[in-house]
């Protein structure tokens, strides 16, 4: 991400970008008072070639996710060889889970090995009552971006 400001230009990595909420819960981003995002610089991969997102939102509404993933795949001979995954509206930043990558990478792309990467995304989650639905949706929708992109639907 490149942002301009008072204090002159400076780039901040993307994984940088969104702050958790610690001790500072009123700054969502690394952004100072005055900035703004002049650039974003996406690096080409050939992963990005087999890629989907998909935005799962409330009926009423055309603007927020209630749920997203965005997923890239690599496969040879239905085995995973790469894959991408972040998700969005189920944390308070975007969120890459690298361990469920790590879990399919190397693995035949099932339905099986779908859902129990599904499983393992959703492990640590610590629902409050009003998004407990969440934990379900995000499976969900794992499991039909997966399925979409590894050719099982």
């Amino acid at each position: 991400m490149h942002l301009l400001g008072p204090g002159g230009e400076r780039a901040v990595p993307i994984a940088d970008f969104y702050l958790l909420p610690g001790s500072t819960p009123d700054q969502e981003t690394a952004m100072r008072p005055g900035e703004l995002i002049t650039r974003v610089d996406v690096p080409r991969t050939d992963l990005a070639g087999r890629s989907r997102y998909l935005k799962l939102r409330d009926r009423a509404t055309f603007e927020f996710a209630v749920v997203s993933v965005a997923a890239a795949l690599r496969t040879r001979g239905g085995v995973v060889r790469d894959v991408r995954l972040a998700f969005g509206g189920v944390g308070t930043r975007p969120w890459r889970d690298t361990r469920v990558e790590a879990a399919l990478r190397g693995r035949p792309l099932t339905p099986q090995a779908i859902q129990e990467a599904g499983r393992l995304l959703v492990a640590d989650a610590k629902p409050y009552e009003g998004n407990a639905f969440k934990v379900e949706l995000v499976q969900r929708a794992l499991v039909s971006i997966l399925g979409e992109l590894g050719g099982l639907r």
